[in-house]
């Protein structure tokens, strides 16, 4: 069973929760491969994986139909409290629940589906241990700070209203499951794309969103095999539907090239309340992933400041050969990389206000945090450029392999034009 194309109906949401259950229940051995699992453990995992394969056949032989596209369309005609029974039992199956409204005293034990997710909790403060998260995306301040600040998708009525999960059917729209933040612990081993607001450790590490896929950027000219084309493949009305999406540069072998380019920003800001580290999380069930926490939101006035990033992406030729043109055409795509643009900083907090809003503490690590981003080889101002791989790791030489055509390292040096829009 694969989930297809993305319409958030009956069938994507059971193959949602159904893949991240079948992988959990199936992979029995996968806490021997985790440093921080004990033998206790491991024995619990192998009881409960047994018990859910249970559950899973007979979820399966439960549903109409044949074979799994009947079963798939057996969803359709199906009573809203039967499927929200069925999704909520693979919800339970394939993922791990912490409850977002714990507080720093109760923490220890307030997290009825948490099982050992717990260990991977703190609790933000604003005078001791203070957190400070990352955010990027392509809303620029006014639209946050206008939608007061980030919710997770199930919390903001529209979004949950777009997505079906406000439906009778749906296990979100049941408060004693909506209350918690959910990791997928099978297939995917991360947060739970609806239930939790993810953020990153380092401004490094966020500036890879939103990515460059065949999703987000569905608007921009694709291949026929589903690839995001470099400018030099747009056609002149590709270019003028686009404008905004066209950065001209300068590189070590040429003064001026347009490449596609966009503009993402990126947010400081405080963690309060629980906080789930998803890296330590991930690493509990035996895979080392993106470095992000996970919490259930941030406030307007927990946000810090503000950089506009205009990311220039590396392009290279594809090796999968495009069927209209029977060319193999100049790409760009999360794994290829980006060259970054740091723009002046815009703080969101007024400096005079810092004393009333924050403790000493935490304006001090938000300072340094600041200056470290501000400041860093690795976050220059404008004339200056650096490069993260898709990962999110850095590095600082932005060398493109096989860029403008040539059979050697190329380097984008400077930032011609950009719009940049009003921030």
């Amino acid at each position: 069973m694969q989930i297809g194309a993305v319409d958030y109906g009956k069938r994507y949401w059971f193959l949602y929760f159904w893949l991240e259950a079948v992988s959990r229940a199936g992979q029995v051995q996968m806490l021997e491969h985790s440093a921080v699992a004990q033998q206790a453990d491991k024995r619990r995992f192998e009881q409960g994986a047994t018990s859910a394969q249970t559950r899973l056949r007979q979820i399966y032989t439960g549903l109409h139909g044949n074979n799994p596209e009947q079963k798939l369309a057996s969803l359709e005609h199906m009573k809203d409290d039967k499927l929200c029974d069925m999704l909520t039992q693979l919800l339970r199956i394939g993922f791990r629940g912490v409850m977002s409204s714990t507080s720093s005293k109760d923490v220890s034990g307030a997290a009825t589906h948490a099982s050992n997710i717990l260990s991977c909790c703190s609790f933000g403060k604003d005078t001791l241990d203070v957190q400070v998260g990352w955010r990027a995306e392509d809303r620029p301040p006014a639209d946050i700070l206008k939608r007061g600040g980030w919710k997770r998708q199930v919390d903001v009525a529209e979004r949950a209203r777009q997505l079906n999960m406000d439906k009778k059917w749906h296990p979100y729209h049941q408060k004693d499951i909506k209350k918690y933040l959910w990791f997928r612990a099978g297939k995917n081993i991360d947060n739970c794309f609806y239930s939790v607001l993810s953020v990153g450790h380092t401004f490094q590490a966020v500036l890879n969103f939103p990515e460059i896929d065949e999703t987000t950027f569905s608007f921009l000219p694709h291949t026929t095999n589903g690839e995001v084309k470099a400018v030099r493949e747009w056609s002149a009305e590709e270019k003028r539907k686009n404008p905004h999406f066209i950065a001209t540069v300068k590189t070590s072998t040429e003064e001026r090239r347009e490449f596609l380019a966009s503009t993402t920003y990126a947010y400081m800001f405080l963690l309060k309340g629980l906080v789930l580290d998803t890296a330590k999380a991930s690493r509990y069930y035996g895979r080392d992933t993106f470095p992000e926490e996970g919490v259930a939101k941030i406030g307007v006035d927990d946000i810090y400041a503000c950089w506009p990033i205009v990311r220039v992406f590396h392009e290279i030729q594809s090796p999968l050969e495009d069927e209209k043109t029977h060319t193999h055409p100049w790409v760009c795509g999360k794994a290829i990389g980006f060259t970054a643009f740091v723009q002046r900083s815009v703080y969101l907090a007024p400096y005079d206000n810092l004393k009333v809003r924050y403790s000493l503490e935490a304006t001090r690590k938000l300072e340094e945090q600041f200056h470290i981003a501000q400041d860093s080889p690795l976050s220059p101002l404008p004339a200056f450029t650096c490069a993260w791989r898709g990962t999110g790791e850095g590095y600082a030489d932005a060398r493109v392999l096989h860029a403008l055509g040539e059979q050697r390292e190329c380097q984008i040096t400077y930032l011609h034009s950009f719009y940049l829009g009003i921030y």
